[in-house]
């Protein structure tokens, strides 16, 4: 994957996570740059993996919890909509005796 993608784009990522290289700066050789000047330089460095890897788990981690919450709210509404019918069916039902009670009582 490190390997396919071209200078800019790996330079752009050392620069963005402060790495050299993809597991280190050797394997695969890293991006000459702002970021890695000198070979000193990005041995001092880790490789780009581990800091992508764990951007990766934040970020998902962040659309996960809130793709859960979505569906707690869902769920939250859907009862809400379920509450609401049966009461508009009960006001109905109550509705149509009472009419029913009041026309018997005013044939009496």
């Amino acid at each position: 994957m490190w390997s396919r993608e071209t200078g800019d784009i790996q330079g752009l990522l050392q620069k963005k996570f402060d790495c050299c290289g993809f597991e280190n700066s050797t394997s695969p050789l890293y991006h000459y740059d702002s970021t890695c000047m000198s070979d000193l330089l990005a041995a001092q460095k880790p490789g780009c993996i581990g800091p992508m890897s764990d951007y990766a788990f934040s970020f998902f981690g962040n659309i996960s919890t809130a793709t859960f919450g979505i569906v707690a709210i869902d769920a939250i509404l859907l009862l809400c909509v379920a509450m609401l019918f049966k009461d508009r069916k009960d006001r109905t039902r109550y509705r149509l005796i009472d009419e029913k009670y009041e026309l018997g009582m005013r044939q009496t």
